[in-house]
């Protein structure tokens, strides 16, 4: 049986084929090349169907009409395979629309391949996550698992499968299972993994919790389907259009944060998750606490709050890739002042991808788009302000982003009760001056309840 492929490529153009040829050696992609279509239907020593990441070039086209047939045969053959198609220059939104109605889940300027980071952005959230997130509230205590489910140890970076597909979790399994908490399946048995949601009985788990947790997890898978269409530079935005992005953004916020005024322990409906790959993979995770934290401070501009999260670093998609790529590695130690300034930009970059996309962005959410990072002591960015310039909503957002960094699961290190991670980040909070002592004493009242 052939080894799977990550990347396959259908192109003739020279150019495409070196580019893409290094990426998937610098990323350790198992990837192949094919000329032409019939060339890639016609390869019988690959498995086709399992193909995650597939690249059409249609830069040698003369016209879409022969790159939307390449689109749907490719789909054809490879259902659940992701279609990224490379076009030249702007097209029209006629045939852009056609495109993705054949099968194509995002087009890609050619000058965007080299001068940003959205081609690895989707790599990494097709290709790198072998492993998703799952909680001890997605299980069903009496019910047959349709997959394995791995639990990760963190001291020595492997997961381990803790239950077997085929198995009935009894009580007895699942007792045990609810100890860990935190749990992963394979990317490959998210079909799988949504249908046994979709069964499960609500009797038997919280129905706060669990009901939470599916909006969660709906925001999650929508998200990179959002940043595709947000950032699709192939085709000009009419004021509709814009209105119509806008309106989903606030759509995956809306019943998310009717819910989240019932939880109280946010760690049970969000994956605290392995330190991530991809570049903007954290934000479902931080508008979910910016929601929460919002709505527990009474405030009226929780929406807004949330749309800012999902809109704010948008712009670190166009940043070079070896930018993105040493701060992966390295934070932003390595980076030279050019590279620090232009990541100190990307609120900025953000906002201007929003207003390019004709999104009726209100005054609020502009406002709070240039504070996302912006820090009470002065050293935070864009613009360094500081103290009263800065609003609570911004004060929230900030808290999020750190709160977020600083619980994520990291490898050599065991995980720690939330409890205690409360007391130590709020402790921090007040010596480090990093936000208005007024509102640390508000988050202290129920971060520590």
């Amino acid at each position: 049986m052939s080894e799977p492929i990550d990347f396959a490529l259908i192109s003739q153009d020279t150019h495409v084929v070196k580019f893409i040829t290094k990426f998937c050696e610098d990323m350790n992609y198992a990837f192949k090349i094919w000329s032409n279509e019939v060339a890639f239907f016609e390869d019988q020593e690959k498995d086709l169907v399992k193909i995650r990441m597939i690249m059409i070039s249609a830069l040698s086209d003369s016209n879409m009409n022969g790159i939307t047939q390449k689109i749907q045969a490719a789909k054809l053959f490879c259902p659940k395979g992701f279609v990224c198609c490379v076009v030249p220059q702007k097209i029209p939104k006629e045939e852009a629309a056609f495109a993705i109605k054949s099968g194509a889940n995002v087009i890609i300027l050619e000058t965007e391949l080299e001068t940003s980071s959205k081609l690895e952005y989707f790599c990494t959230h097709i290709i790198r996550d072998e492993f998703i997130p799952i909680k001890t509230t997605d299980l069903t205590q009496g019910m047959v698992l349709p997959f394995n489910v791995y639990y990760y140890v963190s001291q020595r970076n492997k997961f381990l499968v803790c239950g077997n597909e085929g198995i009935l979790l009894n009580a007895d399994k699942f007792d045990k299972m609810k100890k860990q908490s935190e749990f992963y399946i394979k990317r490959i048995d998210i079909d799988k993994y949504e249908g046994y949601i979709n069964d499960s009985d609500y009797k038997t788990t919280s129905k706060i919790e669990r009901r939470c947790r599916i909006q969660y997890l709906t925001l999650c898978w929508n998200y990179a389907e959002f940043v595709c269409l947000l950032t699709d530079y192939s085709k000009f935005n009419s004021f509709q259009e814009g209105k119509t992005l806008l309106n989903s953004c606030k759509d995956l916020c809306g019943k998310l944060i009717n819910s989240l005024a019932a939880v109280d322990d946010l760690w049970e409906v969000i994956n605290l998750r392995v330190e991530e790959g991809s570049t903007i993979s954290h934000i479902p995770a931080i508008t979910a606490y910016a929601g929460l934290f919002a709505l527990k401070l009474d405030l009226k501009t929780v929406e807004d709050i949330m749309i800012t999260v999902l809109l704010s670093d948008v712009g670190l998609i166009f940043m070079h890739p070896s930018i993105n790529r040493k701060m992966k590695k390295n934070g932003l130690k390595d980076l030279t002042a050019d590279e620090l300034a232009i990541y100190k930009a990307h609120p900025l970059q953000g906002m201007k991808i929003a207003l390019d996309r004709k999104l009726p962005l209100t005054r609020t959410i502009r406002e709070l788009m240039e504070n996302t990072h912006e820090v009470v002591d002065g050293s935070g960015f864009p613009r360094g302000k500081r103290g009263d310039a800065l609003s609570a909503e911004s004060l929230i957002i900030q808290f999020a982003y750190e709160y977020h960094e600083r619980s994520m699961l990291r490898s050599g290190k065991a995980p720690i009760s939330i409890k205690d991670f409360n007391q130590m980040l709020l402790k921090d909070a007040t010596s480090m001056e990093r936000y208005r002592p007024s509102f640390v004493n508000n988050m202290k009242k129920f971060l520590l309840c």
